[in-house]
């Protein structure tokens, strides 16, 4: 899975921020280390030659991709949100009012990131009987954060930003799997709303 996640995000910004045209992702365990703590990137130049001899049939077991696989298009549209507007040493300056859709909106984010505060130990009690029991800590962790940054950093009546904002503070203050899955659910989110043109 996380794998996946680094692949679909090198992919975008090679395509988006380098303007290079992709013509095939191989991604699996290729090469493994029993203590190894992360993940490698290979980006190679290809000429038809190349992609001929990578699409070639082989009975090599692990081979991501044989003659028959499917293969992305070298280039598509991927939608990136922008970066983070505020800065860890900024402070946003709120509009005097909420809209109506700004304040449903931060009724709905506070109510969210009380209740996961509120379920921090049966989150805990739940994922120790599968995992290693800080779900709940670490849920709680990032629902304490949103709540924080809440009046200061994010702009209400502007769903959009304040999705993208949401999902920089999951990322920076909850970490491991749960960040990366929860910061791509704002990502999704993000590039729906702008998608949809509705902000």
């Amino acid at each position: 899975m996380e794998l996946m996640i680094a692949a679909r995000k090198a992919v975008a910004e090679l395509q988006l921020v380098y303007g290079i045209a992709v013509d095939r992702v191989y991604t699996s365990t290729l090469m493994t280390s029993l203590d190894m703590a992360g993940l490698s990137i290979t980006i190679t130049k290809s000429d038809d030659s190349i992609l001929k001899r990578l699409d070639a049939p082989t009975k090599a077991p692990t081979w991501p991709v044989g003659s028959e696989g499917n293969r992305p298009p070298a280039k598509f549209s991927v939608p990136l949100p922008p970066s983070p507007s505020i800065k860890d040493d900024e402070i946003f300056a709120p509009s005097q009012e909420l809209s109506k859709q700004g304040c449903i909106l931060e009724a709905a984010i506070e109510a969210s990131a009380t209740a996961i505060i509120n379920l921090k130990d049966s989150l805990n009690e739940w994922d120790s009987k599968v995992g290693d029991g800080d779900c709940g800590t670490t849920m709680c962790r990032g629902a304490t954060a949103i709540l924080e940054h809440m009046k200061k950093r994010y702009p209400m009546d502007d769903a959009s930003r304040t999705i993208n904002e949401i999902g920089a503070t999951i990322q920076r203050m909850m970490g491991g799997t749960s960040g990366i899955l929860y910061d791509n659910l704002c990502f999704s989110k993000d590039v729906l709303i702008v998608s949809r043109g509705n902000r």
